[in-house]
């Protein structure tokens, strides 16, 4: 067989197996699902969806903080931006990024999943929002005389 020919019976098979590279379902709607129960204070439900070992190392003061980041209404629906996998010897885990596009910022939610105790369930072990300010922000308020 020749190498041409050999190519072309290799490679549809190897592409077919890169469209298993793929987010599984359960474990984005675990991090939007923990997304939303932060934006609308629901601490317990927040917990609910974390790794037992975590739900008592979070202090509702770090969930109030994150919170504070989400700017008030309805949040816009997310991109999803980037995500990784690792498996190894400690188990396997996934870290999804979500980019929500509020009117003057971007507030990135990155949530780390490790699988939860029944198939396609997920745990969040970690949880992290950051906020970028974008070109249509706001100036800031500021009092009359004070400096920035």
């Amino acid at each position: 067989m020749s190498i041409t020919r050999r190519t072309l019976l290799i490679a549809p098979a190897a592409l077919a197996g890169c469209q298993g590279l793929a987010v599984e379902p359960e474990a984005e709607a675990t991090a939007k699902r923990a997304f939303q129960l932060l934006r609308s204070g629901d601490d317990a439900g927040v917990r609910a969806l974390m790794e037992p070992a975590q739900r008592q190392a979070t202090p509702s003061e770090a969930l109030a903080m994150m919170r504070g980041l989400i700017p008030e209404g309805p949040p816009p629906e997310p991109r999803l931006t980037s995500w990784r996998a690792f498996a190894g010897t400690g188990g396997r885990t996934v870290t999804l990024e979500h980019v929500y596009d509020y009117p003057g910022r971007q507030v990135i939610a990155t949530a780390l999943l490790a699988p939860g105790p029944k198939p396609k369930t997920w745990w969040v072990r970690g949880f992290n929002i950051n906020v970028r300010m974008t070109p249509d922000a706001p100036a800031p308020k500021r009092a009359a005389g004070q400096q920035i």
